[in-house]
């Protein structure tokens, strides 16, 4: 057997991760900040502050560098409102999308129960035959309405009169009345300025129809500042006058100069005290006084 040792021999236990004394404590190394990868929307706007501010700070760059840059920072610019624009186009498509599915089905079925209303329609009726014709003309709008309304806009509803669409879409198509037509009533509400711009667009064909639906809420913008800039009207001359002659400013009186007379200096300006006194003295009466002689006669005038 080994010889036992002392207790003075041992040192005190130390913990085995105690950090040294002298230096200082050794942390992780954290990870490289996050970068956005070349091409998202984050990376774009990043890299179009950079440019803009390169281009304020820098005025001296070279001609031939600051067209590059500028030429950059206009693409750049045309993805991130493209990809803003996306963005905001799957946002409406997706709140707005039962409210266009469900008045889309009621305008085709409305528009199904009047091509079916006109056939049987007998043809020598032609007054009641070009009310259904106008009809349908309005269904039919109604259901491009629904299809082509501008993706990027909030949707405006055509039928907010009608009952909820989820009880109409509960029964079959097998067991609706085509002939009584109950909603053909709808078509003849009113409806948003915007129906006229698709009745329009239909008339150009599928192309004009792609156009008004992939509009972008900066066109729409635009046009209004346009048509508000022609129906302002001009100032008038006789207003232009006015506002071009200048305000009349008050001059303040300077005080007259010291007149000088020959010989002597004219007397220097007395304080506001002096001449308070001064005016005083001249508004009260003169008196006599009695040693003063008078030409009605005195004490030594002869008989």
């Amino acid at each position: 057997m080994g010889q036992k040792r002392e207790y003075s021999e041992i040192g005190s236990p130390e913990p085995r991760n105690r950090p040294s004394l002298n230096g200082a404590k050794k942390h992780k190394s954290s990870k490289s900040k996050h970068r956005p990868n070349e091409g998202t929307s984050t990376w774009a706007k990043k890299r179009t502050r950079t440019i803009e501010r390169l281009l304020n700070r820098n005025q001296e760059l070279p001609a031939n560098v600051r067209n590059d840059l500028e030429r950059e920072l206009g693409a750049l610019k045309a993805t991130v409102s493209d990809k803003s624009f996306q963005k905001l186009r799957s946002a409406m498509i997706s709140k707005y999308h039962m409210v266009r599915f469900f008045e889309r089905k009621k305008a085709s079925r409305l528009a199904k129960q009047l091509r079916k209303k006109i056939e049987e329609t007998e043809s020598t009726e032609t007054d009641e035959i070009e009310a259904l014709k106008r009809d349908l003309h309005v269904a039919e709008v109604d259901e491009a309405y629904t299809q082509h309304f501008p993706h990027a806009e909030p949707y405006i509803s055509l039928y907010t009169s009608a009952k909820s669409e989820k009880e109409e879409e509960d029964k079959d198509d097998d067991k609706l009345d085509y002939t009584p037509l109950k909603h053909r009533g709808l078509l003849h509400t009113e409806r948003p300025p915007i129906w006229s711009d698709i009745e329009q667009a239909m008339k150009g064909g599928p192309h004009a129809l792609r156009n008004l639906r992939e509009r972008r809420p900066t066109e729409l913008t635009q046009e209004a500042q346009s048509e508000r800039r022609q129906k302002k009207p001009k100032a008038t001359t006789t207003n232009g006058a006015l506002k071009a002659q200048p305000k009349p400013q008050a001059t303040k009186e300077k005080p007259a100069p010291f007149a000088k007379v020959k010989g002597k200096a004219a007397a220097a300006p007395k304080n506001r005290r002096e001449r308070r006194l001064q005016e005083r003295q001249a508004a009260q009466p003169v008196v006599k006084s009695d040693d003063d002689d008078s030409d009605e006669g005195g004490f030594f005038e002869e008989d």
